[in-house]
């Protein structure tokens, strides 16, 4: 069986980090390696894209 608790506490800090910096438009994790149970993830490449400021 695969880790799923890993992958729930990506998900977890992943939604703190989204909501601590608004101004993040998006976040890659690809791939997201899970591992056996107990064993954790790895992230091979991540990429977080900025929003352009607008003026208004």
């Amino acid at each position: 069986m695969k880790d799923v608790a890993a992958v729930v506490n990506v998900v977890t800090i992943l939604g703190a980090i989204l909501r601590h910096c608004q101004g993040i438009s998006d976040i890659e994790i690809n791939p997201l390696v899970v591992y056996e149970q107990g064993e954790g993830v790895r992230a091979v490449d991540i990429r977080i894209i900025l929003a352009k400021n607008e003026k208004r």
